[in-house]
């Protein structure tokens, strides 16, 4: 469905909810506010980006589909990284 638990896709896509609005006030909780630019995530988002530096410069498609260019390991490490990052804010619990 190309849809996850944010704000920005149940309202806009299923529209299930009546606000796109992430709970930090920024109009639209989408992927991008999430994982890029959300002051609730802070620490967590430099955490990952810590971790994953060394291997690519992060970007939103990057940590979402990985890095068609980087070795498996390589994009199973991105992977563990993002993963500690979606854990590590609690916002699908």
């Amino acid at each position: 469905m190309g849809c996850s638990k944010l704000n920005g896709d149940l309202a806009n896509r299923l529209r299930v909810i009546d606000s796109a609005a992430c709970s930090c006030g920024h109009p639209t909780e989408d992927a991008s506010h999430y994982f890029l630019t959300c002051n609730l995530f802070t620490e967590q988002r430099q955490v990952l980006f810590d971790s994953i530096n060394n291997l690519c410069q992060p970007t939103l498609d990057i940590l979402l589909y990985g890095d068609q260019s980087l070795p498996p390991a390589r994009n199973n490490l991105i992977f563990e990284a993002v993963h500690v990052y979606l854990t590590s804010t609690e916002r699908f619990e």
